[in-house]
């Protein structure tokens, strides 16, 4: 039961990493463009922080290999995860209206500030996911091998899901939300299944956390003039879509 809950959380990880990713590119797109500029920053920073998250992460694992800590650290990625929303539009407006840091460095710092947290913490899961697996040395790289195999389909998931279904039907905000509340959903699992009757009250908390953020009013994704009436907003495949009222028609 414990390698099946294993292999899920890696898979569950690697498919929020790259759905994360793709949806990301849609926060910054109404403020720095859909350029090459955006994707090279979002790879960069991804990569930067699975760097960081799997050297942090194989340390830490070798220190302290527990399953509690583990929890802990899947829910503090859904939190960073969760957050997005309503660090993102602040973040983006203070770089390019007050700092004017201008397209490559603005949305480089941008990709950093928003997604390097969320990131870094989802590159901490493998390394803990391998220590917690590989039982004897000898089989050490048929078990890493297996489950970088699983992360990799979860990256496959993350990537098609998010850009053929949830970009049009759920909206950018709400997407992460939800990627937010799986992730503490598969803390509070971790807790149940691993640790002893406290574990199942702090697994009872994270769910109510998590069912929780489903209530929070997201704030738009493009912020109009308070004078301007927005007759309909939506993400669609192409981009994000705004219509404002015109006032000659009206």
């Amino acid at each position: 039961m414990t390698l099946v809950l294993i292999k899920a959380v890696v898979f569950i990880s690697g498919c929020v990493l790259m759905s994360l990713e793709i949806a990301g590119s849609r926060i910054l797109a109404p403020y720095f463009g859909n350029t090459i500029f955006v994707w090279s920053s979002l790879i960069s920073v991804l990569l930067m922080a699975l760097a960081g998250g799997y050297y942090a992460g194989g340390r830490l694992a070798d220190r302290k290999p527990s399953f509690r800590l583990w929890a802990v650290l899947l829910c503090a990625a859904g939190l960073a995860t969760a957050a997005v929303p309503f660090i993102a539009g602040p973040v983006n407006r203070m770089l390019l209206f007050r700092l004017g840091v201008g397209d490559r460095a603005g949305v480089l710092a941008a990709s950093a500030l928003i997604f390097f947290l969320p990131s870094l913490a989802l590159g901490i899961v493998s390394p803990f996911a391998v220590k917690f697996s590989v039982k004897h040395i000898s089989r050490v790289g048929n078990v890493t091998g297996e489950l970088y195999a699983w992360s990799a389909l979860g990256n496959v998931l993350g990537t098609l899901f998010t850009a053929f279904f949830l970009i049009s039907r759920m909206g950018v905000f709400t997407i992460f939300v939800v990627l937010g509340c799986v992730l503490l959903a598969v803390s509070g699992l971790v807790f149940l299944l691993t640790q002893k009757p406290p574990g199942s009250l702090a697994s009872f908390l994270i769910f109510i956390a998590a069912a929780s953020l489903f209530f929070l009013p997201l704030p738009p994704l493009v912020e109009t003039s308070s004078a301007e009436l927005i007759v309909f907003q939506k993400d669609s495949f192409y981009n994000h879509l705004v219509f404002p009222e015109d006032p000659v028609w009206g």
